[in-house]
């Protein structure tokens, strides 16, 4: 956030965020595939300090102890004021959206792919689950962007 304070100069950042279950269950079976977690069920990696709302914690400098929920707020006004947010569940409106704003000029045809990756399968019960630990920790700011 410092990064913003004190300038002469406006400016203005832009990001895609990916909704925080999504990103964690897609990570888990990335690191369950290069055998960085042994036998650790989802369940326990997202119980795990592995998900410990790392942007949350990077904006308001609170690297450590418990997050509260006036760090969640922080988070939420860095990203209103100063970064325009793309969701990469509309990932064609995102791009089209930062167009508009920083005035590029492109293709409106254009379309993503996805950024060549295939999209995470996720079983029910493993948003269920991820899902209930990451609410748990205020895993907020992404939603506040839709």
């Amino acid at each position: 956030a410092d990064l913003f304070e004190n300038t002469a100069r406006t400016g203005r950042c832009f990001t895609v965020l990916r909704h925080p279950v999504e990103r964690a269950v897609a990570m888990f079976h990335t690191l369950r595939t290069k055998g960085k977690l042994g036998n650790m069920t989802l369940e326990e990696y997202a119980d795990s300090e592995a998900e410990d709302n790392w942007m949350t914690r990077m904006i308001t400098n609170q690297m450590e102890g418990a997050l509260t929920h006036k760090h969640f707020d922080v988070a939420r006004e860095v990203f209103g004021r100063k970064c325009l947010v793309g969701l990469t569940s509309k990932m064609d409106e995102s791009i089209h959206r930062f167009a508009r704003f920083f005035k590029w000029d492109i293709d409106e045809s254009i379309r993503s792919d996805g950024g060549g990756r295939p999209k995470a399968t996720q079983k029910p019960e493993e948003k269920h689950s991820c899902s209930k630990k990451l609410a748990e920790d205020g895993v907020n700011v992404h939603n506040y962007q839709q």
